[in-house]
């Protein structure tokens, strides 16, 4: 379950987001983009966050104050994976230190790289992460017409059912029911055999004709 202070980090990774989807044509192009640009929204905020230091169990927690962008060496915790996977250890997208904890996974699917080719595996998994408390909070940034292809709804309907079609509607809300800001986006709770959860998201309408949608899940409980 999220504090007032985690929410808070969360809305401004996902208004950070929803701006990059908005402002630029291919916002959502890249993982590693956008994860700059909600890093750089997190640090001018007045947040730190914990990178990678190519340090065995250290990182680099890196600030902005006063304009003087500056790191330290900290401890990293690390995260298992599950018990069905090859990896050693897990490494969240981004880790936010102060003032507040949070742990987060960012994904994005865009029709014009080859996001566009990963569908639900990957995704399906980050959801147990937050299921299980391995992280707190899953960040979704996908073109339209790939978001509604993950809720089971395929514009080309060769080939095979998506996978998790069952399971991804109860994490992603229909992209027409969703606000066009996230000004105007209330919070949606789901109860699931995983838990319950607590969805929010908007449906972006792009001047270059790309609808997006910006989804946040946590844990409720």
């Amino acid at each position: 379950m999220l504090t007032e202070q985690q929410k808070t980090a969360l809305t401004v990774v996902l208004r950070a987001c929803a701006d990059e989807c908005m402002r630029s044509p291919l916002g959502n192009l890249l993982e590693s983009h956008l994860k700059v640009v909600a890093a750089d929204a997190l640090l001018r905020s007045g947040y730190s966050i914990l990178e990678s230091a190519n340090r065995k169990g250290s990182g680099r927690l890196v600030s902005l104050r006063s304009g003087v962008l500056t790191s330290t060496l900290e401890p990293r915790p690390s995260i298992a994976p599950f018990s069905d996977s090859t990896k050693a250890k897990m490494s969240p997208d981004l880790r936010v230190w102060a003032p507040c904890r949070l742990v987060l996974e960012l994904q994005v699917r865009s029709s014009f790289g080859s996001q566009s080719a990963l569908f639900s595996e990957n995704l399906f998994d980050d959801l147990r992460r937050v299921g299980n408390q391995a992280v707190d909070a899953f960040v979704l940034a996908a073109d339209v017409t790939l978001y509604d292809a993950l809720r089971g709804i395929k514009q080309d309907r060769r080939g095979r059912k998506a996978k998790y079609a069952d399971v991804m509607p109860l994490f992603l809300p229909a992209s027409e029911t969703l606000p066009a800001t996230f000004e105007e986006a209330g919070v949606r709770s789901v109860q699931t055999a995983g838990g319950h959860f607590e969805i929010t998201g908007a449906l972006l309408k792009t001047a270059f004709k790309v609808d997006r949608c910006v989804i946040g899940v946590w844990r409720a409980a």
